[in-house]
């Protein structure tokens, strides 16, 4: 299985690729590194509890990027590190425009409340 540390040169290198020089380096490393955690994490428990998909959990999936849990992880620690600016950087990381990150948020708040 790769490395945590591959799983973090994979998302940064992604994350500064979309984010160009619109967000400060320091929050696409931040941002990037707890995606690679949270992942690392997952797919060593995955590998363990599904044993013949050990090949689909030894690299990072770049479409992980791209999974519900994914967004959380980001807007949670962008209102966490930047306060108001988390819309503007969320939405350039996540490739939404603001509107679909506001109704992303409300679905999710939505969702939430049912239990």
């Amino acid at each position: 299985m790769d490395s945590q540390h591959q799983f973090f040169k994979i998302i940064y290198t992604t994350y500064t690729s979309i984010a160009g020089s619109k967000i400060p380096d320091t929050i696409i490393r931040t941002v990037a590194a707890q995606v690679a955690h949270y992942y690392h994490n997952q797919y060593y428990r995955f590998r363990k509890s599904h044993p013949k998909s050990k090949a689909r959990y030894s690299s990072f999936d770049i479409n992980d990027l791209k999974h519900p849990i994914t967004y959380e992880i980001i807007i949670t620690l962008l209102k966490k590190h930047t306060g108001k600016e988390y819309l503007n950087y969320a939405s350039i990381l996540l490739e939404l425009s603001i509107p679909a990150l506001k109704k992303f948020e409300d679905d999710r708040m939505a969702f939430y409340d049912m239990f």
